[in-house]
């Protein structure tokens, strides 16, 4: 039986970053999957990216690309009797890190230069058993992730490398598992969430026992929940709630968490931020407030955090408000993009500058009271992609910002999902390009699900190869 390709990509080279969280999808850290970005150290290959695929012949093991069909192949077949399914990817030095599972020491740490002999394993943490190491991120010259140890325990790990210096850092909890969440790094620092007597805090760690630590603000009290990390103006922004609020906007200056604002008010009311981006001075974010979910911006004070716009100013015959619900929440140059629900176009692109005036629709695609629904924002050059459904057909758009400028790429046919075309990443803030600057996609096309790439044109959009060949999948959405 043919097993799929878990999408787990790559390194990222000539990162195009919208702000830290300022991506398709919502923006900012939340759970696990070292969300947490690439740190200083990292080195992403201007050319090549590592991946996971299946050809058909050899289930699930490492591939590479430079972008070009003979620039495409596996690196090694890992596991010889099955799958590898290797993950979890992040760069540090002239190596890819990524978890994998050579079929006789379980799914353990791996690094590799992009070459078969340079493809090895770092260290069986867990002999006779699979450490599942996850959420990897580099912070300064440090490799950090969670796996489990032969105290069956998933806590804290860092790496250089090198077999003899990937310990443990420290045991947050004794016989118990840590729960450790939302791994990001910052600086030198990672911070992430993890258990504590008054349920899931806010923690930080330098890499050493001494330096892992609960953060509480400056009366002993600490942030509950904490997650949607975002850097901010060399701050780190997230979502957590305390006992005397709801889940609010809360920031950390040096090692002390402070709320930026309330805006609802009292314990059990939250406005709940979603999607925290990064635009220049400014950070954005949908959130829940008297005029139900609308557009919110930030500059980092209490002051200056308040509503954008009431996008969908209308209440209900039962006394509902109504809500646009910005979501898709993606920063290009100085412009928000994100897609909302208005009363006469239903969800559609929109554009905003941070002023009530300068939020505008982009263009209403399906011209209808439904929407397009525009899915995974991501860019090229100067101009903005994604997929939309014009009333027939789920395809890939560009739109320079304009309604005029805002054109069909290609016509996909195969069927209305969303996930029609996927750009290949790692991390929710980060592209993949080679040699040209083209964009890498995962596509389902008359091929099965393989790797693409695109310029935003129509003539530039193709296929890398058809790794798994016919209409099997190479690969698979993440």
């Amino acid at each position: 039986m043919k097993r799929y390709a878990y999408l787990a990509c790559v390194a990222a080279s000539m990162a195009i970053m919208a702000g830290c969280g300022g991506s398709s999808g919502g923006g900012g850290s939340d759970s696990s999957g070292g969300s947490g970005g690439n740190g200083p150290g990292t080195k992403p290959d201007p050319v090549k990216h590592v991946f996971a695929a299946s050809d058909g012949v050899n289930d699930v093991q490492l591939w590479i690309t430079d972008g070009t069909e003979t620039g495409t192949s596996m690196v090694k077949k890992i596991n010889a009797t099955g799958g590898s399914d290797p993950e979890g990817f992040v760069r540090l030095g002239d190596h890819w890190f990524f978890a994998a599972d050579d079929g006789n020491n379980g799914t353990e740490l791996w690094k590799t230069d992009g070459t078969e002999a340079g493809t090895v394993m770092v260290k069986d943490i867990y002999p006779n058993g699979s450490s599942n190491p996850e959420q990897l991120v580099v912070a300064g010259n440090t490799l950090y992730f969670v796996a489990r140890d032969p105290d069956f325990d998933y806590t804290l790990y860092k790496s250089d490398g090198s077999a003899e210096n990937t310990t443990r850092i420290v045991d947050l909890r004794p016989l118990a598992s840590d729960y450790i969440e939302s791994l990001m790094a910052f600086g030198s620092n990672v911070y992430f969430r993890a258990p504590t007597a008054d349920g899931p805090g806010l923690w930080m760690s330098d890499g050493t026992a001494n330096g892992t630590k609960r953060l509480t603000d400056t009366t002993g009290m600490q942030p509950i929940h904490p997650k949607r990390f975002t850097i901010f103006k060399d701050s780190l922004f997230f979502v957590a709630s305390d006992f005397s609020r709801g889940s609010e906007l809360w920031k950390l200056d040096g090692e002390t968490p402070e709320i930026v604002k309330d805006l609802v008010g009292g314990y059990g009311f939250s406005s709940d931020p979603q999607g925290l981006t990064v635009v220049g001075d400014t950070l954005f974010f949908s959130a829940d407030g008297a005029g139900g979910r609308e557009l919110y911006k930030s500059d980092g004070e209490a002051a200056g955090t308040v509503r954008v716009k009431d996008i969908y100013d209308e209440v209900y015959a039962n006394g509902t408000v109504a809500s646009s619900s910005p979501n898709k929440l993606y920063a290009l140059d100085n412009t928000l993009y994100f897609s909302a629900v208005s009363a006469n176009s239903g969800t559609e692109l929109w554009k905003s500058d941070g002023t009530e005036a300068g939020t505008v629709l982009v263009k209403s695609i399906a011209n209808n009271l439904i929407g397009s629904h525009p899915e995974e924002l991501f860019q090229v050059g100067g101009n903005l992609l994604f997929t939309a459904h014009d009333g027939t057909t789920r395809d890939l758009w560009i739109s320079d910002g304009t309604e005029a400028g805002t054109l069909k790429v290609m016509n996909t046919t195969l069927d209305n999902s969303p996930s029609v075309v996927v750009p290949l990443q790692y991390q929710k803030n980060t592209l993949l390009t080679v040699a040209g600057g083209d964009v890498l996609l995962v596509v389902r096309g008359g091929s099965g699900i393989e790797l693409w790439k695109t310029n935003g044109t129509a003539a530039g959009t193709a296929i890398v190869r058809d790794i798994n060949e016919g209409t099997g999948d190479g690969l698979s959405f993440p």
